[in-house]
């Protein structure tokens, strides 16, 4: 993969461009090599109370019924000293009743993992995605780029994502992470109140292992850049750039070899053009348990991460916990829930308030898998976001919230991948 990336500088450095072009890596090297594949549909039916609302506000919601189709393919290579990825998604949603919640995605997505030597190892990737997403995103396989609060409304756009990382163990008790990440949002069609973002993300860490514990130096640096909004019959929204940059002192300690701790300490700072810049405390706590199948991750945190759906650094303050459990004797079933809270906040809108929000979502589901090929699922979801009342009158932090109960049939070959 070749990942190009052009940054201007400046006192508020922003992104201009950013290009990348993924090479699918399929030279053979001497020695074991071959090429898998993989093929999967599915089918799901569910109802939702959201029935192509935007507000959490609109008076009358109905259920609505939906249907939902997918397919996907996946080539991969194996090599000696690369496993390379590619993969094609297609996922598609009507409504008995309503056409604003329909929804249509294509996505492509490449990846390498290249071993370098016996200390280094590198992990290339890329997407593109090209989608009408609506509030629905939940069964319209939702784009990954988005972090916390989400835009209301229907959304056709096109996204990239290109990123780069790169481990090396320096000696037995010392390890390098670093990693490099760019994200770009376009909307398309006729909706002029989204505008396009543009990110960069780097990270890196050092630490230092022994026994049961790590203990390392963390950091990362970002800077977003969304242009002019013009929402049809509103006001006009300026366009932002706004920078991170975040530094946490990290120690991960395992209990026992299925228990183990996370805790980082540190501070963050963002700044908005037009707006003062924000010191504060960031850190992370997490608990996690792993056991033959069996996972449990509690976790809280407050940090600074870029939205480009939303254009903006998000402040993110969020508790989670999330279980996934094989039910015994029985392990072609699997129950999986997930409960967050979450409240998001920028560093201001240049001459207003503080734009926040605070989202509450919960999942619970079952997967039924009896065989080598196919697999059953059932599934609940909620979701509330709550915008504060100071941004009602921008695009920034949305209210809505929706349920949906969705039952879902899908089928892999070849059988037993």
């Amino acid at each position: 993969m070749l990942v190009s990336v052009t940054n201007m500088a400046g006192r508020r450095p922003h992104l201009k461009y950013i290009v990348f072009t993924v090479v699918f890596l399929g030279m053979g090297r001497q020695g074991y090599a071959q090429l898998e594949y993989r093929l999967s549909a599915g089918t799901s039916v569910g109802v939702s109370d959201l029935s192509g609302a935007t507000s959490a506000t609109t008076a009358g919601l109905q259920p609505d019924v939906f249907v939902m189709a997918r397919a996907g393919a996946q080539l991969g290579y194996v090599g000696q000293k690369v496993r390379s990825l590619a993969a094609y998604a297609f996922a598609a949603t009507w409504w008995l009743r309503s056409s604003e919640g329909s929804s249509l995605s294509h996505t492509l997505t490449l990846s390498s993992d290249i071993e370098t030597s016996a200390a280094t190892h590198i992990t290339l990737g890329g997407s593109a995605a090209l989608s009408q997403l609506s509030l629905v995103d939940s069964v319209a396989s939702a784009d990954p780029l988005t972090v916390g609060a989400r835009p209301a409304g229907t959304m056709q756009f096109v996204a990239f994502d290109a990123h780069e990382a790169f481990v090396w163990q320096l000696n037995p008790r010392w390890r390098l992470d670093q990693m490099l990440e760019g994200r770009f949002f376009h909307p398309i069609g006729q909706d002029l109140g989204i505008a396009q973002s543009e990110s960069l993300t780097h990270a890196l860490a050092i630490t230092r292992l022994w026994g049961r514990d790590q203990v390392g130096l963390r950091s990362r640096l970002g800077a977003i850049k969304t242009d002019q909004a013009t929402p049809v019959g509103g006001l006009v929204i300026p366009g932002r750039e706004g920078e991170f940059a975040e530094a946490l002192v990290g120690w991960r300690h395992d209990f026992t070899p299925t228990w183990s701790s996370d805790l980082a300490a540190g501070a963050f700072v963002v700044g908005l053009s037009g707006s003062d810049t924000v010191v504060t405390e960031a850190g992370s706590a997490a608990l996690s348990y792993r056991y033959i199948g069996r996972e449990l991750d509690l976790r809280a945190a407050r940090t600074v991460d870029p939205n480009v759906f939303l254009g903006a650094a998000l402040e993110r303050d969020l508790v989670s916990l999330s279980v996934v459990f094989p039910m015994g004797q029985w392990d072609a079933l699997l129950l999986n829930a997930l409960a967050d809270f979450e409240h998001d906040s920028t560093a201001g809108v240049p001459g207003g308030a503080t734009p926040t929000t605070n989202i509450v979502v919960a999942t619970a589901g079952a997967s039924y898998q009896p065989g080598h090929m196919f697999k059953y699922r059932l599934e609940y979801t909620f979701r509330d976001q709550l915008a504060s009342a100071a941004v009602a009158s921008t695009t920034s932090f949305p209210s809505f919230h929706r349920q949906i109960v969705m039952f879902t049939v899908e089928v892999h070959y070849p059988p037993g991948i």
